[in-house]
């Protein structure tokens, strides 16, 4: 394990700029417990001692500035995920005190700070992911050896075939829930209740 990582050591890359098509359109904004469902986990990560809190969007009124988050607006009409993360991680490999960056997504609502102190204890210096008991997911962090390779994905799978064979932290599949429908919106609802 390498232990020189620490929070201090990685950016945090919120991928805020999905298009929501499963749910409709304007999933992120869309109100959980009396909120947009992107600042559950905005607060979450924002509240962590990372390097650097950049928020990859859309749009701006997600108001993700008000968390600390670095606003870095992409054109939404069309673009895969893998876009958002390239857009992240040039910003992120700019700062050379920066050896990793955890790739995260604002429709998580649940994602907690203890499962976020797990994945950065526990990160070797290559890749580490999340794991909800059936497949490896994010948050995922990436060392600075891999972003060569997040710079060179494409369409909307994100970075999933790198972190296929990576060591994961289990958490619960409630943790690791991703809203993309409406209906998942309603059952998230019933349980942040």
């Amino acid at each position: 394990m390498n232990l020189t990582v620490k929070f201090e050591n990685i950016a945090l890359i919120l991928l805020a700029a999905g298009h929501g098509r499963r749910f409709g359109g304007q999933k992120l904004s869309a109100s959980l417990a009396g909120r947009p469902l992107a600042h559950h986990a905005a607060a979450t990560f924002a509240a962590l001692p990372f390097a650097r809190h950049i928020a990859v969007v859309a749009q701006d009124d997600l108001r993700l500035s008000e968390f600390g988050f670095q606003i870095l607006p992409i054109d939404q009409a069309d673009q895969p995920m893998s876009q958002s993360i390239i857009a992240g991680v040039r910003v992120a490999q700019r700062d050379e005190k920066i050896s990793a960056v955890m790739i995260a997504l604002a429709d998580m609502p649940f994602v907690s700070a203890d499962h976020v102190r797990a994945l950065v204890r526990n990160f070797g210096g290559a890749i580490i992911a999340s794991h909800n008991g059936e497949k490896p997911m994010p948050p995922a962090i990436f060392g600075r050896r891999h972003f060569a390779r997040l710079l060179e994905l494409g369409g909307d799978n994100g970075a999933r075939d790198l972190i296929n064979d990576a060591p994961c932290v289990a958490a619960s599949q409630h943790i690791l829930a991703d809203i993309d429908t409406i209906e998942q919106l309603a059952e998230a609802e019933t349980t942040s209740n």
